[in-house]
């Protein structure tokens, strides 16, 4: 869950959200369902895209993920929590199998994600290196051209 939300998600005011494409929606409710019982689906009103906003309705969430967790919303300033980086290696890699469900891609033959973060960029790059990933990252403009970072490693 805490990938998943540091790739798509954001603070509700009620809890906690996480954008989908409605193709993976059901796996990712039934991940928030299980940890947290009741999940809001919301399809996205007048979008031509299969986006769905799964919402968390739990302020407990929400204060959890900010407040003891020390997480940020908005893309730009989201970094992995400082505990990942403590936790037993099947954790960090659940991290990161959240993580790049939700910013990664395969391309042929590297696997990568984009961030507007440079922190989380360098962040993830860590965590790979617990498991002999050797991964870089490099600035890649969006196309709006606000900055952005590409993590890359060859699969």
């Amino acid at each position: 869950f805490l990938g998943r939300w540091v790739a798509d998600g954001c603070f509700h005011r009620t809890g906690v959200r996480i954008a989908v494409h409605a193709d993976e929606a059901d796996q990712v409710e039934a991940l928030c369902r299980g940890l947290f019982g009741h999940v809001t689906r919301y399809a996205k009103p007048g979008g031509t895209g299969r986006g769905v906003d799964l919402v968390v309705n739990a302020t407990l969430v929400k204060y959890v993920l900010r407040d003891a967790l020390g997480m940020d919303d908005g893309s730009e300033r989201k970094r992995v929590p400082a505990d990942i980086f403590l936790a037993p290696l099947p954790v960090v890699a659940g991290f990161l199998r959240g993580y790049f469900s939700g910013d990664g891609t395969f391309s042929g033959k590297y696997v990568e994600a984009t961030t507007t973060s440079a922190g989380l960029a360098q962040d993830v790059i860590t965590l790979l290196q617990y498991f002999g990933i050797a991964a870089r990252y490099r600035p890649k403009p969006e196309r709006n051209g606000a900055p952005a970072y590409r993590v890359r490693f060859l699969w």
